[in-house]
């Protein structure tokens, strides 16, 4: 019943309650007074205005009323709990820095004070959702620049090593490169000074249909002077003519750069043989494979992210003699 009907009701009986209990009251006094002279045969004999039972007659009349005045005060006094309640929540809400448990309202709303108990715990659920939705954003912020700093000091650490191959090889004095060097490892320690974030679904990316051959051809051309460097045979076979696969060139470069960086870092390889057909690419070397701990690297969580965010099939398999990294397309 809704606040407004239940006052009007109260009114109205407190208003109905004065007669009637006047009525009832002069009715048992007539009662009592006609029971004990007819019955008990024992005359009274008094003036009603005159003797007591006019005092009688008030007390009883006034201890009625204070009777219902108190219960209907009770039910003020509910109303009031129930408000205080409200108010409290509220101020858990504004000054705790948990969220405080939903009010436990029942399933079939009463009143207005219930409706706003149901407004107060919808409200408590979106706060939470919020609440959830910013820890999972600062988390995918915290992970992006740690990825990203992860791919720029991967072209940072293959030119100290060509930096250092060209040395070697054309007999350069290393004060005439140490320039360099410090330029190389300055930017390389301003990358890692950079928050830790990580996810590339906080980035905006163009997609369209790339072709993934030239995609590898460039990875492969980039990595050709390390590899070389290492004595690593890089095979590629390619079924069919124009593959090309939905997505953003820049990612699948990306992607194709941490698995030859992966390779050529901690393999101990001396073969990659690429496979690539419309459907799916194989990536294989044998080299010596890596323990579970290292599935965890960021290169590997490059790698898986970036097949998740453009909906490709990753699967790893890798043991003593080697490696074998297949990524297969489910777009059609």
């Amino acid at each position: 019943m809704r606040l407004l009907k239940k006052y009007y009701m109260f009114m109205g009986l407190g208003l109905l309650s004065i007669p009637l209990v006047f009525l009832a009251i002069n009715s048992m006094i007539l009662l009592c007074i006609l029971f004990i002279e007819k019955v008990l045969g024992y005359p009274i004999g008094l003036n009603f205005k005159s003797s007591g039972l006019t005092i009688i007659f008030y007390i009883f009349f006034f201890l009625i009323l204070i009777t219902l005045v108190i219960i209907a005060s009770r039910y003020v006094y509910k109303i009031v709990n129930r408000l205080r309640l409200l108010n409290d929540k509220l101020l858990d809400i504004a000054n705790s820095d948990k969220l405080p448990n939903k009010l436990d309202i029942p399933t079939h709303i009463n009143d207005e004070i219930d409706e706003v108990g149901q407004s107060i715990n919808i409200l408590i659920d979106r706060l939470r959702f919020r609440e959830l939705e910013i820890i999972e954003n600062k988390k995918q912020e915290q992970n992006y620049i740690n990825q990203l700093a992860h791919d720029i000091n991967t072209p940072l650490t293959a030119l100290n090593l060509e930096l250092y191959q060209l040395g070697f090889q054309y007999q350069i004095n290393d004060n005439d490169i140490e320039l360099s060097y410090e330029k190389i490892n300055y930017i390389s320690n301003l990358i890692k000074a950079l928050p830790n974030k990580d996810d590339i679904s906080k980035f905006y990316t163009f997609n369209h249909q790339v072709d993934i051959q030239a995609c590898i051809n460039t990875t492969i051309d980039k990595w050709h002077y390390l590899l070389d460097s290492k004595n690593i045979l890089t095979i590629l076979n390619v079924e069919g003519n124009c593959i090309y696969w939905h997505g953003d060139q820049l990612w699948y470069e990306r992607l194709f750069d941490n698995i030859i960086s992966n390779v050529y870092k901690h393999s101990n390889s001396s073969r990659i043989t690429i496979y690539l057909n419309e459907n799916y690419i194989t990536i294989q070397d044998n080299g010596i494979g890596f323990n579970d701990m290292s599935t965890k690297s960021k290169g590997l969580t490059i790698i898986k992210d970036i097949c998740e965010r453009f909906s490709l099939k990753l699967n790893i398999k890798s043991d003593s003699n080697g490696t074998i990294i297949t990524i297969e397309n489910n777009r059609e």
